[in-house]
């Protein structure tokens, strides 16, 4: 039995058997059995990464804006209500990481975690890292859960929250699922799983750490919400043009569209269309792996 180990393989076991007569989730009903299994596996532990992400994200905002939204005399009243309402839509969004129907996701998290209006048209704050792939960040958990201590943990996991442990119990889930396969084999079939998981819920970026404030040394182990590693797309400027408009919050808000745009446009996994693209502009989207 699974369940005396820790409370999270206990959960895992009773979600893993209540799948076998409950609807199948999206995205594994082509799979056989044992492979469908391995993906709830992986399922349950982005649940629990983006469950992480949430209370990570409502925690340091929170302490950033809770004088200012208190105090109505506060200079950063306005900007802290802005913020708060920018999070809530954010909060709610089917895919908290992901671009977002017409970026709009996105464009949530830049505005959350922006302190300053200024600050919005700068687009996503980049974390240390700045960009990996999909493989890149599932190897990542994979590396953190082979020695799972508390201080084993570190951004882009965060060290207070679930994930890790629950990251630990999947591994071992996997294990006991593909008995008889080596160690290798198993984690190389987990982080397939991982990866597939992701790409359903199109997780395109992640909060993740900032540099080391002394200049050298090791990055902060918490990820942070003004650190932001993408996950496919190049980095993008926002272009020159944008300081041709006449005030700050016309600036920014330009800023933010372009920035959106090439961020979006630059990333082969992000969803595109046929409709909204001129015929010249194809051949941009000839490297695309998703279909319009």
């Amino acid at each position: 039995m699974l369940t005396s180990e820790c409370p999270q393989m206990y959960l895992m076991d009773f979600r893993l058997r209540l799948a076998n007569v409950a609807p199948k989730p999206p995205g594994t009903s082509r799979y056989n059995a044992s492979i469908q299994r391995l993906l709830i596996t992986a399922q349950i532990a982005m649940d629990a990464y983006e469950e992480d992400v949430l209370a990570l994200v409502k925690r340091q905002l929170f302490t950033e804006i809770a004088d200012a939204l208190k105090d109505r005399n506060h200079p950063d009243h306005v900007r802290a209500i802005e913020r708060k309402k920018n999070w809530d839509v954010w909060r709610k969004s089917n895919h908290c990481l992901s671009y977002g129907p017409d970026r709009s996701t996105l464009e949530q998290v830049i505005r959350f975690s922006s302190v300053t209006v200024a600050d919005i048209g700068r687009g996503l704050q980049k974390s240390s890292r700045g960009e990996w792939s999909l493989d890149q960040f599932a190897d990542e958990i994979i590396s953190q859960t082979k020695l799972p201590t508390a201080r084993s943990f570190r951004a882009p996991i965060d060290p207070a929250g679930t994930f890790g442990p629950v990251a630990c119990a999947c591994i071992q889930q996997a294990r006991l699922m593909l008995r008889g396969s080596n160690d290798r084999d198993v984690l190389k079939d987990f982080k397939r799983a991982l990866v597939a998981v992701m790409q359903t819920r199109h997780v395109n970026f992640i909060p993740d750490t900032l540099p080391n404030p002394n200049g050298t040394g090791a990055p902060l182990r918490t990820p942070s919400i003004h650190a932001w590693t993408t996950l496919g797309a190049t980095s993008a400027t926002p272009s020159i043009a944008v300081n041709r408009l006449p005030t700050q919050e016309a600036r920014a808000e330009a800023a933010l569209a372009q920035f959106t745009r090439l961020v979006v446009d630059a990333d082969p996994r992000a969803s595109w269309d046929t409709v909204s693209i001129k015929i010249s502009e194809f051949p941009k989207y000839l490297d695309r792996t998703v279909l319009p």
